[in-house]
């Protein structure tokens, strides 16, 4: 089983959304383990409302988020590490250079133009929106790439 972790700063938005999405998109059958951390995350904090009800309007549920520090335990276990901005990508590439190779940007994997996915954290109904929309093309271009690669 493959481990893919996604990481954001505060894991209450971004990362929370990614991992609930792809959890949804990939299906009750999918061969991937998935998890989510923050750089800056404070342990125990739910999602915010707002990616809460963002996600779940697609159906995926935040309810039971719970944030977690990234740690090296965690980031040891990964497989595929998936960062929400190149600054993330740089700051695990300097705390954690042994697994450099495994980290890319969210939508890196995919066909849609490679940026940074921003943070919606204080923002209105409508940014969390768009950084939704933004997560949920880079998970399913990331599910066809996981599936093209599967023997």
């Amino acid at each position: 089983m493959k481990n893919i972790l996604f990481i954001c700063t505060g894991n209450t938005c971004r990362s929370p959304m990614a991992e609930a999405l792809f959890r949804l998109r990939a299906g009750n059958k999918n061969p991937w383990k998935v998890q989510s951390a923050g750089l800056s995350a404070t342990t125990g904090t739910p999602a915010s409302l707002e990616a809460r009800i963002v996600s779940s309007e697609l159906g995926a549920d935040l309810s039971h988020h719970s944030s977690q520090l990234l740690t090296a335990e965690i980031i040891d276990q990964a497989d595929l590490i998936l960062v929400m901005t190149e600054s993330h990508r740089e700051h695990l590439r300097s705390t954690f250079p042994e697994v450099a190779h495994r980290v890319y940007l969210i939508n890196e994997l995919g066909t849609s133009k490679v940026h940074d996915i921003g943070d919606p954290f204080g923002g209105s109904l409508e940014m969390y929106k768009q950084t939704r929309a933004e997560i949920e093309r880079a998970i399913l271009e990331l599910i066809l790439f996981l599936r093209l690669g599967e023997p």
